[in-house]
C-alpha cells in the first residue's frame, strides 16, 4: 500500500514536495530542487541520516545525473562529487532558465521557485545563487538582462525576477564544449592498434558517460581536415594516442590545447624513446599490448580525475 508519507523531500528538506510510498514498494520523490526520482527502503535509512552539510551536493547531483532509480551506489557518488566549473555551472542554470521563460525572455523567481535553480547551480544556498546570478552571469558573461534581487538588501528569501539578454540567448544557440558528450580520439589509422582502440579507448570512454569518435568510424562528405577540425571543436575532450608519431595526432592535440580542451595522452611502452621532445613533459598513459584491461582501467581512471563522469554515464540507469 502506497501512502503519502511527508510534505518534505527526502533529500533537500524543502516543503511543499511529495514523498510517498512504502517499505515494500518503494518510494517517489517530486521536488522543485531535487526533481523526480524513485528509491528503496535502504537508500531512504540512508537518506534519514545524511548529513546536512552534504544535502546541497546530493541534490545538485541529482538533477545533473537525473537517474530514474537512486540507489546506494548512486548516493556515495553524489556525496563524493565535486561541483562543475563556475562556468558549466552559469550555463547550466542559462539552460533552466531559457526552457522557464516567458514570451519576453522574463523568469519569475519569487516565493520558492528560485530553489529550482539552486541545484542547477550547484549552490549551497540562495546567496551562492545570486552570486552567480549577478556577478557572473550578468556582469561577467552578459547573459542576463538584469536581475531584481532585492535578497542582496533585505535576506535571501527575497529573489524577484530575471531576464535573458540577446547574448544568453545567442549563447544557448551556439552551444558549447562543455556541455558536449564527444571524446574525440586522435591516433594513427592502423590495423595494429584497432584492438588497442576497440578493447580500451572505446569501452572506457562508454563507461564513462562520454561518446568516442574516431573520423574513419563517422559517416561524412566533406573534406577530411575541416571534418577533423569541426569535430574537435565539438568534442569535450581528446585522446592523443602518439604511436607511431603520426604528424596529424600532433597537429590535433596541438589544436584541441589552442581550444582550452583537456588532452589525455597515451603511447604504447615500447615506443616511448620515439616521442618528439614538444609533448615530451606531458603525463602520458603507457600500456602494453599483453595487459589492456590495465590501460583501459587507467584511461577511465584519467577521464574521471580530468572531468568527471559524463551525461551517457551508464550507471544512471
Amino acid at each position: 500500500m502506497t501512502e503519502n508519507l511527508t510534505t518534505g523531500c527526502p533529500v533537500c528538506g524543502l516543503k511543499p514536495a511529495n514523498f510517498s510510498g512504502s517499505d515494500i514498494s518503494g518510494y517517489r520523490a517530486q521536488c522543485m530542487r531535487c526533481g523526480d526520482f524513485a528509491f528503496d527502503f535502504q537508500v531512504n535509512v540512508h537518506l534519514q541520516g545524511l548529513p546536512s552539510s552534504d544535502r546541497w551536493r546530493v541534490s545538485a547531483w541529482l538533477r545533473q545525473e537525473q537517474p530514474d532509480m537512486l540507489t546506494l551506489a548512486h548516493l556515495t557518488q553524489a556525496e563524493n562529487s565535486k561541483p562543475p566549473s563556475l562556468e558549466r555551472r552559469a550555463r547550466r542554470v542559462l539552460s533552466a532558465l531559457a526552457a522557464d521563460a516567458d514570451a519576453k525572455y522574463s523568469v519569475a523567481l519569487g516565493s520558492d521557485r528560485y530553489k529550482r535553480y539552486l541545484a542547477f547551480g550547484w549552490c549551497r544556498d540562495s546567496d551562492e545563487l545570486v552570486f552567480l546570478l549577478t556577478r557572473v552571469m550578468r556582469e561577467e558573461f552578459g547573459w542576463l538582462a538584469d536581475v531584481h534581487a532585492p535578497s542582496m538588501v533585505r535576506g535571501p528569501a527575497a529573489l524577484l525576477s530575471c531576464s535573458l539578454s540577446a547574448k544568453g540567448l545567442l549563447e544557448l544557440e551556439a552551444g558549447h564544449p562543455g556541455d558536449s558528450k564527444i571524446g574525440f580520439c586522435a591516433m594513427w589509422f592502423s590495423a595494429g592498434l584497432m584492438p588497442f582502440y576497440r578493447e580500451v579507448i572505446e569501452p572506457g570512454v562508454r563507461a564513462c558517460g562520454y561518446e568516442p569518435l574516431r573520423l574513419d568510424d563517422k559517416e561524412h562528405n566533406n573534406n577530411i581536415h575541416d571534418e577533423i577540425i569541426a569535430s574537435i571543436r565539438g568534442a569535450r575532450f581528446v585522446i592523443a594516442e602518439m604511436t607511431g608519431h603520426r604528424g596529424g595526432v600532433y597537429f590535433e592535440a596541438g589544436f584541441a590545447h589552442g581550444l582550452g580542451l583537456p588532452v589525455i595522452y597515451m603511447l604504447r611502452e615500447d615506443d616511448q624513446d620515439n616521442i618528439h621532445f614538444d609533448v615530451r613533459q606531458q603525463n602520458f598513459i603507457l600500456w602494453s599490448p599483453d595487459d589492456l584491461p590495465d590501460a583501459r582501467k587507467r584511461l577511465e581512471n584519467r577521464i574521471l580525475a580530468t572531468l568527471g563522469r559524463g551525461p551517457l554515464d551508464p550507471a544512471r540507469y
